[in-house]
């Protein structure tokens, strides 16, 4: 079997914040409160399954929506270092969802183009808190490395976990 969806996806962001400084012994912290707010919608067209002649399913258009706000605190360190300056950092933000929380997808069969069935999804919680952690360091030469992680905690149903690694060099 296989299937062909098409569709479009929207999405829309931004944060504020404000920033205190003050020198520490292990260099320069950065620290303040965060606002967030996110949006984004996905649009997949209807299409037909292929290949398995009579249990070819017909799934019908869907879209979701996702609209949340987030508030928090965020610190980063700038360390001076004998290779070259360091900057951790780390931000929390409590989000809350204030759109969808279940998707629903409906579909039938060839044979029986007048019976649709629904699937629903689990529903996911509204509340969570929003993570963001990481190091970066810059090193004689030119090169850049930082490695961080992003994730989505305490939110019924889901978890997202992300890790990046970059390494850049300029010549």
């Amino acid at each position: 079997m296989s299937g062909a969806p098409s569709g479009h996806f929207v999405a829309l962001g931004g944060n504020s914040g404000y920033r205190f400084e003050q020198e520490t012994n292990g260099g320069r912290l950065r620290w303040g409160p965060v606002g967030e707010v996110r949006f984004s919608s996905v649009a997949i067209d209807g299409y037909t399954e292929t290949g398995a002649t009579s249990l070819s399913s017909r799934v019908r258009r869907r879209d979701a929506t996702s609209a949340q706000t987030g508030l928090g605190a965020e610190a980063v360190l700038d360390m001076p270092t004998a290779l070259g300056p360091l900057t951790p950092h780390l931000r929390v933000t409590w989000r809350h969802e204030f759109a969808d929380t279940t998707e629903t997808a409906i579909a039938n069969f060839a044979v029986a183009p007048d019976l649709p069935f629904t699937l629903t999804s689990t529903r996911l919680g509204r509340d969570f808190a929003g993570v963001t952690a990481g190091i970066s360091g810059q090193l004689a030469g030119g090169v850049r490395l930082s490695a961080d992680y992003a994730g989505e905690i305490g939110r019924r149903n889901q978890t997202v976990h992300q890790i990046s690694l970059i390494a850049r060099v300029a010549f």
